[in-house]
């Protein structure tokens, strides 16, 4: 297939698959957006219908029970003015008022009651809630708020389970502030309203072309419809079998779907119906329209898009059409000169003017035209140089034969000299082995050395460290030494001040003794008192001076024991001093030994690398002597290369000969 045809291919592919994509995304956009639109104004169509039913049903209910209550107030205002105008007493004219009021019956069970402003009934069917106030219930509180009015509210009668809606009127009698009540249930009602009265107005709505609203019974008949009002078709199922319309009078609210063929129509179609009971009234409000008609826009959509597809590819055609001619033109031209290469023409050249355009043309075009012209040149110059290089290649080979017979000589001789040296190299070789065990003996001896040192100058650390814990003690020692004689010092002022006191406390028993020898028989007793404090006196002094004479032995014996603690301090500081240069000593010592041991090792490390050296070098030695016998091996190889290095040179000038490098004249 030609470059054109592939292009003209793949633009239509393409084209088919975008516009396709979009076609179809729009057309199902659209058809989303009309289904739910068209849904939706159905559903409220019939919603919107059911309401205005069920607007039309509580009018005709409030005005029915509107009537009754206006009327049943009137009652009691009759019974009121007998009562007023002294014919009957106020208790005779309730009763008879509560008795026309009860003759009454609304619907089935339906009835009128009377209640006050705080919700007490005052006239009920049933006498036991007569006197009860049920304001608990919210109708009566609405009730008791209105008092005038149209209410509706959800209520079970006694003996019933589930409520259902109830309707009620009220009207207000002040004079005996009665709320007089007419109500029933809604269903009740249902005789009140024909709903085909509804007919003309149902029946004028039009969905789309062919649909309509109508109106189903709850035993399946059709109370309004276009053409079936009055037929029973709660049997009736479509071509697939379903039963339809009992679904409906079943689910009584939804949407469904079943085909169906209007009178006069040839074929079935589907139709889309939604569906809203009132239960009141015992019918089902309905309305549907074919889904085609509903979508009928969506399908003009896809006419239109039909017809733009089309139209698009036959522009796509002729606008392939022009794109492959322009593309397809250059290169067939390019293709034209790489044809003429793979002949072995060299010659070519732009001669046309178009070729000339293409070679300064900006694009691939241009790119692949100057590429060619430029591979062709290089082809070109390398089959000269092939040629001009095989004629070299085939003298070179010639010289390297001469070449080899020379080296073949001198490697025999290399490999005599090689095989002696290598003797020799094994000698020194088993010399350096030795040497390298002798030298890890010294490694060993220099290793434990610095570890024997590194001990000795830990133990130093240590002795230091617990001279100068006993150096610490010592000086807090001396201390408390010093502060004890501090402390017996200031002992002898004390004894001094009692010393004193005890003086003048003998001084004073003397002069109370005195007073008392002076006072006579009244003061002997006294008397006798001044001389026992005296001797006690006397005591104390010479307790005081017992206790000085101790405490000058203790100060003593405390300075004897300071110059003591000085001297020991002085021999622990000589102790310190003695120790740290021992600790100097041995820190040099060690670092000697560990710059030995860095030594022996240096030293072993160079004899295993003189003996792995050696080693290596008897098996080089051997390995050259292998070469050199591989040498002669391959110089011979190389003189049969050599050789066919000529036949190869003469091959390849008759292979580049087949080139064209000139035109011929």
């Amino acid at each position: 297939m030609t470059i054109k045809r592939q292009l003209n291919l793949s633009y239509s592919v393409a084209f088919f698959i975008l516009v396709g994509a979009i076609v179809a995304g729009v057309s199902i956009l659209t058809y989303r957006l009309i289904y739910q639109q068209a849904t939706a104004n159905l559903d409220a169509l019939v919603t919107d219908t059911r309401n205005l039913l069920e607007i039309d049903f509580s009018n005709v209910v409030k005005n029915y029970l509107k009537g009754i209550a206006e009327t049943d107030r009137q009652t009691v205002e009759y019974f009121y003015q007998q009562y007023k105008s002294g014919h009957i007493s106020e208790a005779e004219a309730k009763r008879e008022a509560a008795a026309a009021l009860l003759s009454q019956t609304i619907g089935m069970t339906g009835y009128v009651y009377c209640l006050d402003s705080s919700g007490v009934i005052q006239v009920h069917p049933k006498a036991a809630l007569i006197g009860q106030n049920l304001s608990a219930n919210e109708f009566i509180q609405e009730q008791k708020a209105k008092k005038h009015g149209y209410i509706e509210y959800d209520w079970a009668n006694p003996g019933e389970t589930v409520k259902r809606p109830k309707a009620l009127y009220m009207d207000y009698f002040a004079p005996w502030d009665w709320i007089i009540s007419a109500s029933s249930y809604r269903s009740e009602f249902a005789n009140l309203i024909n709903v085909a009265d509804f007919s003309k107005g149902i029946l004028d709505i039009k969905i789309g072309s062919t649909g309509y609203l109508f109106l189903l019974g709850a035993n399946g008949t059709l109370v309004v419809h276009p053409t079936m009002q009055g037929v029973n078709i709660a049997d009736n199922k479509d071509s697939r079998g379903h039963y339809y319309v009992r679904e409906m009078l079943e689910k009584k609210n939804g949407v469904i779907r079943y085909f169906w063929k209007n009178p006069g129509e040839t074929r079935e179609r589907e139709k889309i119906v939604y569906y809203r009971s009132i239960e009141e009234l015992n019918v089902i409000v309905a309305g549907g329209s074919y889904t085609d008609e509903l979508f009928l826009a969506n399908s003009k959509i896809f006419l239109l898009a039909g017809i733009v597809f089309v139209i698009g590819l036959g522009l796509l055609y002729l606008v392939g059409n022009l794109i492959a001619n322009r593309f397809s033109k250059p290169i067939r031209s390019v293709g034209t000169l790489i044809q003429a290469i793979g002949r072995g023409d060299l010659t070519s050249e732009a001669t046309t003017d178009f070729e000339k355009k293409m070679l300064v043309r900006d694009d691939e075009f241009g790119e692949m035209a100057r590429t060619a012209f430029e591979t062709q040149a290089r082809l070109r110059e390398l089959s000269s140089a092939v040629r001009r290089n095989s004629e070299a290649i085939r003298n070179g080979a010639s010289d390297i034969g001469f070449s080899i017979d020379a080296q073949a000589a001198a490697s025999s001789q290399m490999s005599a000299s090689v095989a002696e040296i290598t003797s020799t190299t094994e000698e020194l070789s088993a010399s350096s082995t030795q040497i390298a065990e002798h030298s890890g003996s010294v490694v060993d001896i220099a290793n434990l050395t610095w570890e024997n040192s590194k001990r000795g100058s830990e133990s130093m650390v240590a002795l230091r460290q617990k001279i100068e814990n006993i150096k610490n003690d010592n000086e807090v020692s001396l201390a408390e030494i010093v502060e004890l004689g501090r402390k017996s010092k200031e002992i002898s002022k004390v004894m001094a001040i009692i010393n004193t006191i005890a003086d003048q406390t003998k001084l004073i028993a003397f002069n109370a003794a005195l007073e008392a020898a002076s006072a006579g028989e009244a003061g002997k007793r006294f008397g006798v008192v001044a001389s026992e404090i005296r001797r006690l006196a006397d005591s104390v002094t010479d307790s005081t001076s017992e206790i000085e004479t101790r405490i000058g032995e203790i100060q003593d014996s405390i300075s004897r024991l300071v110059i003591t603690s000085e001297k020991g301090a002085e021999g622990i500081a000589d102790g310190i001093e003695a120790t740290a240069v021992a600790d100097d000593l041995l820190g040099e010592l060690v670092d000697a030994a560990s710059r030995t041991t860095d030594a022996a090792q240096q030293i072993s490390l160079s004899t295993q690398q003189q003996k792995t050296a050696s080693g290596q070098v008897v098996l080089a030695l051997r390995e050259i002597v292998a070469a050199s016998q591989n040498t002669a091996s391959s110089i011979a190889k190389i003189a049969e290369i050599s050789h066919a290095m000529t036949v190869t040179a003469v091959e390849l000038n008759e292979v580049v000969s087949v080139f064209k490098l000139t035109r011929e004249a």
